[in-house]
């Protein structure tokens, strides 16, 4: 990567508790892509690739409704993409996800917590695996800003968070440049 003094402007450590405008932003072409490569270079572990697998467990509400839905990506069985669609709507509108839903994924009260980062995680790699099955960029696009807030919280993640992480920057990195080599 070439010098790049453009700083990636989608970073806030007060994120989710503020919303991150992406509205009406503007593409700055390659150096906007440099800032944005550079924001992905977490420091806290060594980025090693690891095997991740994922458990059922009689949890609560959202925290289980993403480990269940991690462990039918991984067993090839995941089909609740109606589900998920309205999640990610309701994430793209509050950019907020919260540790309990009704039906309709709305918060259940307006006490309902939504700064547990492990959702924030669960639901990144999610969109990795709702991503690398359908290709639909609307996952995609999602994943770009699920990785911000995470990005934006670093400090405050776990080692073992931050190996989640990586794998989640990993795939976004591959994803953005593989849509980068299909438009050259």
């Amino acid at each position: 990567m070439k010098e790049n003094n453009m700083h990636y402007k989608y970073l806030s450590y007060s994120s989710p508790k503020e919303k991150i405008d992406y509205s009406y932003s503007e593409f700055k072409g390659e150096l906007f892509m440099d800032a944005w490569k550079n924001s992905r270079a977490l420091s806290k572990v060594e980025k090693e690739q690891q095997n991740i697998t994922f458990s059922y467990s009689e949890e609560e509400n959202t925290k289980a409704l993403l480990t269940n839905w991690l462990v039918e990506f991984q067993n090839s069985e995941f089909k609740d993409f109606q589900k998920l669609k309205l999640l990610l709507k309701r994430f793209e509108v509050t950019r907020k996800i919260y540790e309990t839903y009704d039906e309709n994924f709305r918060p259940l009260n307006k006490n309902t917590k939504f700064t547990e980062n492990t959702l924030y995680l669960l639901f990144s790699f999610v969109l990795v695996n709702a991503y690398k099955e359908t290709k639909k960029l609307y996952y995609l696009n999602s994943l770009l800003k699920v990785n911000d807030i995470l990005i934006s919280n670093e400090k405050d993640l776990t080692e073992n968070d931050i190996s989640l992480l990586n794998l989640c920057v990993a795939e976004e990195l591959r994803f953005i440049d593989n849509l980068r080599n299909t438009l050259k």
